[in-house]
Protein backbone atom coordinates (compact mmCIF):
# COMPACT_ATOMS: atom_id res chain seq x y z
CA UNK A 1 0.00 0.00 0.00
CA UNK A 2 1.57 3.25 -1.26
CA UNK A 3 0.98 6.38 0.86
CA UNK A 4 -1.74 7.89 -1.51
CA UNK A 5 -3.94 4.81 -1.40
CA UNK A 6 -3.23 4.96 2.63
CA UNK A 7 -4.50 8.42 2.46
CA UNK A 8 -7.38 7.99 0.50
CA UNK A 9 -7.98 4.87 2.46
CA UNK A 10 -8.72 7.23 5.64
CA UNK A 11 -10.73 9.72 3.49
CA UNK A 12 -13.16 6.18 2.44
CA UNK A 13 -13.85 5.12 6.40
CA UNK A 14 -14.89 9.13 7.13
CA UNK A 15 -16.97 9.53 4.00
CA UNK A 16 -14.71 11.61 2.07
CA UNK A 17 -14.23 9.35 -1.03
CA UNK A 18 -15.91 5.79 -1.30
CA UNK A 19 -16.48 3.10 -3.99
CA UNK A 20 -19.05 3.10 -6.55
CA UNK A 21 -21.09 0.37 -4.77
CA UNK A 22 -21.38 2.65 -1.40
CA UNK A 23 -22.83 5.67 -2.95
CA UNK A 24 -26.35 6.37 -3.41
CA UNK A 25 -27.53 5.69 -7.14
CA UNK A 26 -28.46 9.33 -7.45
CA UNK A 27 -25.48 10.83 -6.44
CA UNK A 28 -23.52 8.42 -8.81
CA UNK A 29 -25.31 10.51 -11.67
CA UNK A 30 -25.39 13.87 -10.05
CA UNK A 31 -23.13 16.26 -10.74
CA UNK A 32 -20.84 17.71 -7.98
CA UNK A 33 -21.85 21.40 -6.26
CA UNK A 34 -19.88 24.01 -6.10
CA UNK A 35 -19.09 23.30 -2.34
CA UNK A 36 -18.42 19.45 -3.72
CA UNK A 37 -15.90 20.27 -5.78
CA UNK A 38 -14.38 22.82 -3.09
CA UNK A 39 -13.98 19.91 -1.27
CA UNK A 40 -12.48 17.63 -3.76
CA UNK A 41 -10.07 20.35 -4.16
CA UNK A 42 -9.12 20.91 -0.78
CA UNK A 43 -8.70 16.85 -0.26
CA UNK A 44 -6.04 17.33 -3.28
CA UNK A 45 -4.55 19.87 -1.29
CA UNK A 46 -4.40 17.98 2.13
CA UNK A 47 -2.72 14.91 0.39
CA UNK A 48 0.07 17.20 -1.38
CA UNK A 49 0.79 18.75 2.43
CA UNK A 50 1.17 14.90 3.56
CA UNK A 51 3.35 13.80 0.69
CA UNK A 52 7.12 14.43 1.85
CA UNK A 53 7.07 11.94 4.83
CA UNK A 54 9.32 9.81 6.37
CA UNK A 55 8.63 6.61 8.59
CA UNK A 56 8.33 8.32 12.15
CA UNK A 57 8.10 6.04 14.85
CA UNK A 58 8.89 8.82 18.02
CA UNK A 59 5.53 8.63 19.36
CA UNK A 60 5.54 5.17 20.28
CA UNK A 61 8.11 6.74 23.21
CA UNK A 62 5.39 6.81 25.66
CA UNK A 63 4.03 3.39 24.90
CA UNK A 64 4.98 0.69 26.90
CA UNK A 65 6.10 -2.28 25.69
CA UNK A 66 3.29 -4.92 24.40
CA UNK A 67 1.05 -6.39 21.95
CA UNK A 68 -0.44 -3.08 21.25
CA UNK A 69 2.63 -0.95 20.90
CA UNK A 70 3.24 -3.38 17.90
CA UNK A 71 0.09 -2.19 16.55
CA UNK A 72 0.37 0.87 16.99
CA UNK A 73 4.13 0.92 15.22
CA UNK A 74 2.36 -0.93 12.28
CA UNK A 75 0.44 2.17 12.13
CA UNK A 76 3.32 3.89 10.55
CA UNK A 77 4.39 1.02 7.73
CA UNK A 78 1.72 1.03 4.57
CA UNK A 79 1.62 -2.75 4.53
CA UNK A 80 0.23 -3.50 7.77
CA UNK A 81 -1.55 -0.04 8.65
CA UNK A 82 -5.11 -1.26 7.78
CA UNK A 83 -5.21 -4.38 9.61
CA UNK A 84 -3.23 -2.92 12.52
CA UNK A 85 -6.20 -0.28 12.78
CA UNK A 86 -9.00 -3.01 12.82
CA UNK A 87 -7.07 -4.71 15.54
CA UNK A 88 -6.64 -1.70 17.40
CA UNK A 89 -10.31 -1.00 16.87
CA UNK A 90 -11.38 -4.63 18.53
CA UNK A 91 -9.49 -3.47 21.58
CA UNK A 92 -12.34 -1.21 22.39
CA UNK A 93 -12.16 1.54 25.06
CA UNK A 94 -8.80 -0.07 27.04
CA UNK A 95 -6.79 1.09 23.63
CA UNK A 96 -8.30 5.18 23.20
CA UNK A 97 -5.60 6.81 25.78
CA UNK A 98 -2.84 5.18 23.71
CA UNK A 99 -4.51 5.92 20.27
CA UNK A 100 -4.85 9.66 21.75
CA UNK A 101 -1.02 9.79 22.45
CA UNK A 102 0.35 8.53 19.18
CA UNK A 103 -2.36 11.55 17.44
CA UNK A 104 -0.60 14.02 19.65
CA UNK A 105 2.52 12.87 19.14
CA UNK A 106 2.86 11.52 15.79
CA UNK A 107 4.52 13.86 13.19
CA UNK A 108 3.39 12.11 10.75
CA UNK A 109 -0.22 12.95 9.21
CA UNK A 110 -0.95 9.89 7.97
CA UNK A 111 -0.26 8.02 11.13
CA UNK A 112 -2.76 10.15 12.88
CA UNK A 113 -5.12 9.22 10.32
CA UNK A 114 -5.13 5.62 11.08
CA UNK A 115 -5.23 6.33 14.85
CA UNK A 116 -8.32 8.64 14.18
CA UNK A 117 -9.84 5.41 12.00
CA UNK A 118 -9.37 3.27 14.82
CA UNK A 119 -11.06 5.90 17.06
CA UNK A 120 -13.84 5.83 14.57
CA UNK A 121 -14.61 2.67 14.69
CA UNK A 122 -14.63 1.62 18.45
CA UNK A 123 -17.69 3.55 18.15
CA UNK A 124 -18.59 3.90 22.28
CA UNK A 125 -19.13 7.29 24.22
CA UNK A 126 -15.64 7.19 25.07
CA UNK A 127 -14.34 6.85 21.68
CA UNK A 128 -16.75 9.87 20.32
CA UNK A 129 -15.37 11.68 23.04
CA UNK A 130 -11.84 11.52 22.19
CA UNK A 131 -12.84 12.33 18.52
CA UNK A 132 -14.72 15.39 19.59
CA UNK A 133 -11.81 16.20 21.67
CA UNK A 134 -9.20 15.99 18.65
CA UNK A 135 -11.53 17.97 16.67
CA UNK A 136 -11.35 20.76 18.86
CA UNK A 137 -8.01 20.94 19.72
CA UNK A 138 -6.55 24.44 18.03
CA UNK A 139 -2.77 22.65 18.27
CA UNK A 140 -3.45 19.64 15.86
CA UNK A 141 -3.40 20.20 11.77
CA UNK A 142 -6.09 21.44 10.45
CA UNK A 143 -6.64 18.13 8.33
CA UNK A 144 -6.17 16.10 11.66
CA UNK A 145 -9.39 18.09 13.24
CA UNK A 146 -11.12 17.58 10.23
CA UNK A 147 -10.81 13.73 10.08
CA UNK A 148 -11.91 13.16 13.45
CA UNK A 149 -14.54 15.70 12.89
CA UNK A 150 -15.38 13.26 10.06
CA UNK A 151 -14.90 10.32 12.19
CA UNK A 152 -17.67 11.36 14.44
CA UNK A 153 -20.05 11.49 11.04
CA UNK A 154 -19.44 8.38 10.40
CA UNK A 155 -20.27 6.89 13.99
CA UNK A 156 -23.73 8.39 13.64
CA UNK A 157 -26.07 5.95 13.85
CA UNK A 158 -29.12 7.17 13.33
CA UNK A 159 -31.24 10.58 11.32
CA UNK A 160 -30.60 12.63 15.07
CA UNK A 161 -27.51 11.59 15.23
CA UNK A 162 -26.50 12.45 11.45
CA UNK A 163 -28.34 15.98 12.38
CA UNK A 164 -26.70 16.52 15.50
CA UNK A 165 -23.28 16.22 13.94
CA UNK A 166 -24.03 19.06 10.97
CA UNK A 167 -23.14 21.41 13.83
CA UNK A 168 -19.46 20.41 12.84
CA UNK A 169 -20.10 21.86 9.65
CA UNK A 170 -19.50 25.75 10.79
CA UNK A 171 -15.81 24.61 11.83
CA UNK A 172 -15.26 21.88 9.84
CA UNK A 173 -16.78 22.43 5.82
CA UNK A 174 -15.45 19.93 4.75
CA UNK A 175 -17.50 17.73 6.29
CA UNK A 176 -20.45 18.38 3.96
CA UNK A 177 -19.85 14.83 1.77
CA UNK A 178 -19.95 12.49 4.58
CA UNK A 179 -23.07 14.09 6.06
CA UNK A 180 -24.96 13.87 3.04
CA UNK A 181 -24.41 10.64 2.72
CA UNK A 182 -25.53 9.60 6.13
CA UNK A 183 -28.54 11.58 5.61
CA UNK A 184 -29.53 9.44 2.36
CA UNK A 185 -28.65 6.84 4.65
CA UNK A 186 -31.30 7.51 7.15
CA UNK A 187 -33.73 9.68 5.66
CA UNK A 188 -36.99 7.49 6.42
CA UNK A 189 -36.40 8.74 10.01
CA UNK A 190 -37.18 12.28 9.52
CA UNK A 191 -39.94 13.50 11.88
CA UNK A 192 -38.68 16.87 13.44
CA UNK A 193 -39.26 18.78 10.06
CA UNK A 194 -38.26 21.97 12.06
CA UNK A 195 -35.59 21.19 12.90
CA UNK A 196 -34.02 20.07 9.26
CA UNK A 197 -35.69 23.49 8.20
CA UNK A 198 -33.44 25.06 11.03
CA UNK A 199 -30.28 23.05 9.90
CA UNK A 200 -30.72 23.81 6.10
CA UNK A 201 -30.94 27.45 7.03
CA UNK A 202 -27.73 27.64 8.31
CA UNK A 203 -26.22 25.29 6.23
CA UNK A 204 -27.63 26.00 2.64
CA UNK A 205 -25.14 23.35 1.49
CA UNK A 206 -27.52 20.47 3.05
CA UNK A 207 -30.92 21.56 1.15
CA UNK A 208 -30.15 19.57 -1.31
CA UNK A 209 -30.19 16.49 0.32
CA UNK A 210 -33.15 17.80 3.13
CA UNK A 211 -35.53 19.51 0.99
CA UNK A 212 -36.95 16.76 -0.71
CA UNK A 213 -37.41 14.82 2.89
CA UNK A 214 -38.75 17.56 4.20
CA UNK A 215 -41.54 17.88 1.13
CA UNK A 216 -41.92 14.47 1.34
CA UNK A 217 -43.40 14.49 5.30
CA UNK A 218 -46.61 16.84 3.36
CA UNK A 219 -48.18 19.95 4.18
CA UNK A 220 -49.58 19.27 7.48
CA UNK A 221 -46.13 19.01 9.72
CA UNK A 222 -44.90 22.50 7.35
CA UNK A 223 -48.03 23.64 8.91
CA UNK A 224 -47.65 22.96 12.18
CA UNK A 225 -44.13 24.58 11.99
CA UNK A 226 -45.25 27.48 10.15
CA UNK A 227 -47.73 28.59 12.91
CA UNK A 228 -45.86 27.45 16.24
CA UNK A 229 -42.08 27.19 15.55
CA UNK A 230 -40.20 29.26 18.14
CA UNK A 231 -38.19 30.83 15.31
CA UNK A 232 -38.64 32.96 13.10
CA UNK A 233 -36.99 32.62 10.01
CA UNK A 234 -37.74 28.84 10.59
CA UNK A 235 -41.69 29.83 10.21
CA UNK A 236 -40.90 31.88 7.21
CA UNK A 237 -39.19 29.01 5.43
CA UNK A 238 -41.53 26.70 6.06
CA UNK A 239 -44.07 28.84 4.80
CA UNK A 240 -42.04 28.93 1.13
CA UNK A 241 -42.20 25.21 0.93
CA UNK A 242 -45.79 25.61 1.94
CA UNK A 243 -46.06 28.04 -1.22
CA UNK A 244 -44.21 26.22 -3.35
CA UNK A 245 -45.85 22.66 -2.92
CA UNK A 246 -49.51 24.79 -2.98
CA UNK A 247 -48.35 25.18 -6.68
CA UNK A 248 -48.79 21.67 -7.79
CA UNK A 249 -51.13 20.05 -5.02
CA UNK A 250 -54.16 21.10 -4.68
CA UNK A 251 -54.66 18.96 -1.54
CA UNK A 252 -52.01 21.79 0.30
CA UNK A 253 -54.50 24.50 -0.07
CA UNK A 254 -57.38 21.91 1.36
CA UNK A 255 -54.32 21.84 4.40
CA UNK A 256 -54.07 25.28 4.78
CA UNK A 257 -57.89 26.16 4.93
CA UNK A 258 -57.99 24.03 7.79
CA UNK A 259 -55.25 25.27 9.48
CA UNK A 260 -56.69 28.82 9.49
CA UNK A 261 -60.41 27.90 9.84
CA UNK A 262 -61.66 30.26 13.15
CA UNK A 263 -61.85 28.30 16.51
CA UNK A 264 -64.72 29.45 18.54
CA UNK A 265 -63.24 28.00 21.26
CA UNK A 266 -59.51 29.52 20.99
CA UNK A 267 -57.39 31.50 23.52
CA UNK A 268 -55.20 32.77 21.94
CA UNK A 269 -54.82 33.09 18.35
CA UNK A 270 -52.95 29.74 16.51
CA UNK A 271 -49.43 31.73 15.12
CA UNK A 272 -49.31 32.32 18.86
CA UNK A 273 -45.20 33.53 19.60
CA UNK A 274 -44.67 34.78 16.54
CA UNK A 275 -45.56 36.34 13.23
CA UNK A 276 -48.52 34.98 10.92
CA UNK A 277 -47.89 33.72 7.59
CA UNK A 278 -50.10 32.97 4.65
CA UNK A 279 -48.33 31.46 2.04
CA UNK A 280 -48.26 32.84 -1.57
CA UNK A 281 -50.37 30.34 -3.24
CA UNK A 282 -52.08 30.34 -5.78
CA UNK A 283 -55.34 30.89 -4.41
CA UNK A 284 -58.78 30.30 -6.09
CA UNK A 285 -61.67 32.25 -5.75
CA UNK A 286 -63.50 30.16 -3.45
CA UNK A 287 -60.27 29.35 -1.46
CA UNK A 288 -59.36 33.05 -1.29
CA UNK A 289 -63.01 34.05 0.28
CA UNK A 290 -62.65 31.09 2.50
CA UNK A 291 -59.81 32.50 3.55
CA UNK A 292 -60.54 35.66 3.96
CA UNK A 293 -63.80 34.93 6.12
CA UNK A 294 -61.31 33.37 8.50
CA UNK A 295 -59.05 36.10 8.75
CA UNK A 296 -61.71 38.52 9.87
CA UNK A 297 -62.79 36.06 12.44
CA UNK A 298 -59.46 35.98 13.56
CA UNK A 299 -59.71 39.50 13.46
CA UNK A 300 -62.56 40.11 15.31
CA UNK A 301 -61.58 37.89 18.24
CA UNK A 302 -58.14 39.57 18.26
CA UNK A 303 -60.33 42.78 18.59
CA UNK A 304 -62.34 41.16 21.21
CA UNK A 305 -59.07 40.21 23.21
CA UNK A 306 -57.55 43.13 22.71
CA UNK A 307 -54.56 41.91 21.11
CA UNK A 308 -53.18 44.90 18.74
CA UNK A 309 -50.05 43.03 17.43
CA UNK A 310 -51.85 40.44 16.32
CA UNK A 311 -54.61 42.56 14.03
CA UNK A 312 -52.14 44.13 12.48
CA UNK A 313 -50.81 40.93 11.45
CA UNK A 314 -53.58 39.81 10.09
CA UNK A 315 -54.30 42.85 8.65
CA UNK A 316 -51.29 42.70 6.72
CA UNK A 317 -52.11 39.98 5.32
CA UNK A 318 -55.99 40.70 4.60
CA UNK A 319 -53.77 43.54 2.39
CA UNK A 320 -52.66 40.75 -0.24
CA UNK A 321 -53.63 41.16 -3.50
CA UNK A 322 -53.37 37.25 -3.81
CA UNK A 323 -56.02 36.83 -1.22
CA UNK A 324 -58.49 39.89 -1.28
CA UNK A 325 -58.34 40.72 -4.86
CA UNK A 326 -59.66 36.80 -5.49
CA UNK A 327 -61.95 36.92 -2.88
CA UNK A 328 -63.61 40.09 -4.71
CA UNK A 329 -62.28 43.25 -2.79
CA UNK A 330 -62.23 45.64 -5.76
CA UNK A 331 -59.38 47.98 -3.59
CA UNK A 332 -57.13 46.16 -1.28
CA UNK A 333 -54.93 48.78 -1.08
CA UNK A 334 -57.42 50.95 0.38
CA UNK A 335 -58.65 48.08 3.23
CA UNK A 336 -60.33 49.40 6.01
CA UNK A 337 -57.75 49.21 9.25
CA UNK A 338 -60.27 48.97 12.46
CA UNK A 339 -62.46 45.22 12.53
CA UNK A 340 -65.73 47.09 12.06
CA UNK A 341 -64.49 48.35 8.59
CA UNK A 342 -63.41 44.83 8.14
CA UNK A 343 -66.87 43.11 9.04
CA UNK A 344 -68.54 45.71 6.98
CA UNK A 345 -66.48 45.41 4.43
CA UNK A 346 -66.74 41.37 4.58
CA UNK A 347 -70.71 41.80 4.56
CA UNK A 348 -70.48 43.57 1.21
CA UNK A 349 -68.19 41.08 -0.22
CA UNK A 350 -68.94 37.99 0.46
CA UNK A 351 -73.24 38.81 1.52
CA UNK A 352 -75.05 39.14 4.77
CA UNK A 353 -74.96 35.23 5.68
CA UNK A 354 -71.08 35.45 5.79
CA UNK A 355 -71.30 38.01 7.99
CA UNK A 356 -73.61 36.95 10.42
CA UNK A 357 -71.85 33.75 10.71
CA UNK A 358 -68.71 35.63 11.63
CA UNK A 359 -70.86 37.61 14.34
CA UNK A 360 -73.24 34.42 15.82
CA UNK A 361 -70.07 32.40 15.98
CA UNK A 362 -68.44 34.49 18.50
CA UNK A 363 -72.02 35.72 19.63
CA UNK A 364 -71.55 39.70 19.14
CA UNK A 365 -73.87 40.44 16.58
CA UNK A 366 -75.62 42.53 19.65
CA UNK A 367 -72.66 43.40 21.19
CA UNK A 368 -71.06 46.63 21.01
CA UNK A 369 -69.58 47.95 19.26
CA UNK A 370 -70.38 45.37 16.59
CA UNK A 371 -74.26 45.54 16.67
CA UNK A 372 -75.86 47.30 13.74
CA UNK A 373 -73.08 46.06 11.18
CA UNK A 374 -75.33 43.24 9.74
CA UNK A 375 -78.39 45.56 9.59
CA UNK A 376 -76.27 47.79 7.44
CA UNK A 377 -75.35 45.27 5.00
CA UNK A 378 -78.66 43.68 4.86
CA UNK A 379 -79.97 47.19 4.21
CA UNK A 380 -77.50 47.81 1.51
CA UNK A 381 -75.09 50.68 3.17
Amino acid sequence: MNLKTGFLSILMLIGFGCSAQQVPPEEQTAQKTTSEKQVAQKTEKNFSEVQERTTDTSYLTSIPDGKNKTLLKDLSDPQNANEAVESLAKLGDSVIPELEKVILASKDTVVSGWAIKSLSLIETPASAKALNKIASDSKQKPIVQTWAAAGLVSQAKNLNQVLNSAKLLTAHPALIRPIKMKLQLYKGELKDVGEAIAITNKNSSLQSVLSPLIIEKGADPLIKVMLTHETLEVRRSAAGYLAGMARTDVKVIDALMKAYTFDPKATKVMWDGGPLYVPGAQWGRNSARTLFRNLIAWHLFCDRKGFTQEKNQIFNNLRSVGISRKAGVQNPWNMPTDTNGLLLLLGQTLGANELRSVLVGQNVQNVAPYSGILERVEAGK
